[in-house]
């Protein structure tokens, strides 16, 4: 989780300023998450053993049909 709040600061520090926007964490098989929920937009990092996957949505609706940009980046 801390590598995760680390990505999280590191390249998205002006949404977690943004009073419009929240942070919230849910329970996994272990692997860290975190979900940023906005008013039109949901962006979901997660960070399994490493590899940090995030992905965008529209808050409307479930990220089960993600829209916009996914992609990976390896902490050493």
């Amino acid at each position: 989780m801390k590598t995760l709040l680390a990505f999280l600061y590191d390249e998205l520090e002006f949404l977690y300023l943004n009073p419009r926007y929240t942070i919230t964490d849910s329970s996994t098989d272990g692997n860290a998450t975190v979900r940023i929920t906005g008013p039109a937009v949901s962006f979901w990092l997660g960070n399994d053993r490493g590899q940090i996957s995030y992905a965008v949505g529209r808050s409307c609706g479930q990220m089960s049909a993600l829209e916009g940009a996914s992609a990976d980046r390896r902490f050493r």
